[in-house]
């Protein structure tokens, strides 16, 4: 599968008004003149399509190795995206293949008899805050992003900001995800354009932890793929999947010890300090992680990058995601 820099994980606006239709939704694509809703997506109606043509997730049969995984995915998304939210709850957060439990932003624990749970992660645009909180009430699946006093993180995509923006959001995403949530075991970012198969993804996961923990997918980590470091154990060390925008996701022992240690060594809180500092839109991510863990001589125990020689987890037959660009 073809791997790609993500122009930016949400619609692009600017500070012009924006004329809205009764469900939030604009009543054209246009927006601030330069920019349109549509720019990294296609138009709802071929986003539609293509999401509900999508074949069965290939780590649909979950076994009972499976049965102490809690794995949380943040979809990305602002106000305007409503009818792309809406593509997403009735494709794959609604399949009968892996059943996937919604999140909603004042939930406290997982629980339930969920391996895969999910949420929207949304910011503040100072346009659509009403109507997505209405949204938020209705359907119990979309989390705030917030900096550490509880303010609301913008949604400013401009050109000017927004990959400041992006950094803060997907920061802020994976904290709270730790801090809230003491019984996740993994959590992913996704973007709005992204269609996970989430029992493919488990199943990576579950076959990380050892060389006979899935009879497919462990020899081909452990034989085929770059060794963990030395020293590493899945359940102090962890692992993480992906670096590109579209999807990338950590053990949540990983995300908290580095979130610890952000905390211990940074006097501001760490969503409005260290992404400024990380540079890079997509990768900023791993290159936190690498400065955190023993291999960037950091506070963390050696944390295992699952990226490395990743061509062989996204071969057709085991696909973890799909994008639906334009």
């Amino acid at each position: 599968m073809a791997m790609r820099r993500t122009l930016v994980a949400a619609a692009l606006f600017g500070a012009a008004s924006i004329q809205l239709k009764d469900d939030g939704t604009p009543l054209t694509n246009t927006v601030s003149g330069s920019f349109h809703l549509n720019e990294h997506v296609p138009d709802i109606d071929t986003f539609a399509s293509r999401a509900e043509a999508m074949p069965k997730d290939p780590g649909a049969d979950f076994g009972e190795q499976y049965k102490d995984v809690k794995m949380l995915i943040g979809v990305m998304s602002t106000a305007l995206e409503k009818k792309y939210r809406d593509v997403h709850r009735r494709t794959w957060m609604s399949s009968e293949a892996v059943k996937v439990c919604k999140v909603a932003g004042d939930s406290k624990q997982l629980g339930g008899d969920c391996n895969v749970f999910a949420t929207f992660v949304l910011g503040t645009d100072g346009k659509g805050d009403e109507w997505t909180k209405a949204e938020a009430e209705k359907h119990k699946d979309i989390t705030f992003a917030t900096t550490l006093d509880g303010t609301v993180i913008p949604d400013d995509l401009t050109l000017a900001h927004r990959s400041l923006h992006l950094k803060k959001k997907s920061l802020g995403w994976f904290r709270h995800a730790v801090d809230t949530f003491s019984d996740v075991t993994h959590v992913l970012k996704i973007d709005i354009d992204t269609y996970p198969y989430p029992g493919q993804i488990a199943r990576v996961f579950v076959a990380a932890r050892g060389k006979n923990s899935d009879e497919e997918l462990s020899p081909m980590l452990f034989e085929k793929h770059e060794a963990p470091p030395t020293g590493w154990q899945e359940s102090v060390g962890g692992v993480h999947l992906g670096s590109q925008g579209q999807l990338y996701g950590y053990s949540a022992n990983t995300l908290r010890c580095m979130f610890k240690s952000l905390k211990e060594n940074y006097k501001t809180d760490p969503v409005l300090n260290i992404s400024q500092q990380v540079a890079g839109e997509d990768g900023f991510m791993v290159e936190l992680t690498n400065r955190l863990t023993d291999g960037g001589k950091g506070h963390c125990k050696p944390t295992w990058n699952l990226h490395a020689g990743f061509g062989e987890l996204v071969a057709p037959k085991l696909r973890l995601w799909e994008d639906i660009l334009n």
